[in-house]
């Protein structure tokens, strides 16, 4: 995702999430070499040449610890720094944009429905902002609810000295894959929008209260290892280490805890659907991935060895936190704006609700609310 080419390139001219080496490496150095960036980086990047142009100071390495208030408005922030704790005073108002609390293992045990248990997002999401306005009387909004994918992680990898987890995408799409639980059985169209097939890992069991599809693995054949990756294994490479892997099905289920005759019964059904190239049960057949395939979406799981890759619910971002008005004002508990107060991205209660509009969500309502809150803040007396 940080090479230096389009979404459209990487999605639709390469097909590089599903077969990454079609990315003609010549391109990514001359671009690098020139300096080019896209995605995230090239809109961060315009976003602080703003702010350069503008002779706007940015400090870094500096967590903001409370806000400040002053006759019941607030007028900066304090922040640590490695200097010591330093407060900086706000001519007009205090933005927050902290993004959301996913790091924040007690936040997340007494907000989300589920155990989200693989953020996707930089470490540093940890609820500050969700803290200071609360303790400044905010009224907070949909707070059970997430940016939510499917997830998998390579051992051993880190960001920020955390778990690096990666978003699962040919892994539970293309063809010669599926997501069992533990009873080996499919309890999802594994090629939905990644959204709201996460929230089948959050189903819970009304006879044990347990989360019924949890644990998860992707289950794979030779024909999905010889032509797709798996997270950062490319069909050419040896299998890894820490991806389970056995000559049979019985012997794969044993190997990672999975009801064997459940898993059987599954790998049956799931080749019929496969051969009438119709899903009764969830409607896969109804997704396209990759297009080159005999079935854009469908394929027998068949011919060993198999391969068991555990998936868990991801979080791009969580959706909940003080309510705002249609300024970008942070509201208090009373139903008034807290003077001086905004919130704009995932730290505020999220406009969408439970709903996902598409890829590129959370972006678009940050820079949409950022834009909309640094306007209303200039006006300010």
């Amino acid at each position: 995702m940080g090479a230096p080419i389009t979404l459209y390139e990487r999605v639709f001219q390469y097909g590089a999430h599903i077969r990454p080496k079609n990315v003609p490496l010549d391109l990514v150095e001359q671009r690098t070499r020139d300096g080019i960036v896209s995605g995230g980086a090239a809109l961060v990047g315009r976003l602080l040449k703003g702010l350069f142009d503008r002779e706007i100071e940015v400090v870094l390495n500096a967590r903001a610890r409370t806000l400040e208030r002053k006759n019941g408005r607030v007028v900066g922030v304090e922040v640590d720094t490695a200097e010591g704790r330093r407060t900086i005073a706000a001519s007009r108002s205090v933005i927050l944009a902290s993004g959301g609390f996913e790091w924040n293992d007690d936040a997340q045990t007494r907000f989300l429905p589920g155990p989200h248990v693989a953020p996707l997002t930089p470490p540093g999401a940890e609820g500050d902002g969700l803290r200071m306005a609360a303790a400044a009387g905010a009224d907070l909004g949909n707070m059970s609810e997430v940016w939510g994918s499917p997830a998998a992680y390579v051992p051993g990898e880190l960001y920020d000295g955390r778990p690096l987890a990666r978003i699962l995408v040919p892994e539970r799409m293309c063809p010669h894959a599926i997501i069992v639980n533990a009873r080996g059985r499919r309890f999802a169209n594994e090629a939905a929008a990644y959204n709201e097939l996460n929230k089948a890992f959050c189903e819970i069991d009304p006879n044990s209260g347990a989360y019924r599809n949890q644990p998860a693995w992707a289950i794979l054949d030779g024909q999905y290892r010889d032509t797709y990756p798996i997270l950062t294994v490319l069909p050419e490479d040896p299998d890894p280490g820490w991806l389970p892997a056995a000559g049979s099905l019985e012997d794969l289920a044993a190997l990672v805890g999975i009801d064997a005759g459940g898993l059987h019964d599954t790998i049956e059904r799931w080749n019929r659907i496969v051969r009438d190239r119709f899903d009764p049960d969830f409607g896969r057949h109804r997704y396209a991935v990759d297009l080159k395939a005999p079935h854009p979406t469908l394929g027998t799981i068949e011919r060993p060895p198999f391969y068991a890759l555990r998936v868990y619910p991801g979080t791009l971002g969580t959706k909940g936190g003080p309510r705002t008005d249609a300024r970008g004002r942070v509201l208090h508990v009373s139903g008034d704006a807290i003077p001086g107060l905004y919130a704009a991205g995932n730290v505020m209660a999220g406009t969408s609700g439970a709903a996902y509009y598409g890829a590129g969500a959370t972006i678009g309502l940050a820079v949409t609310w950022g834009y909309i809150c640094g306007r209303d803040a200039a006006r300010v007396d």
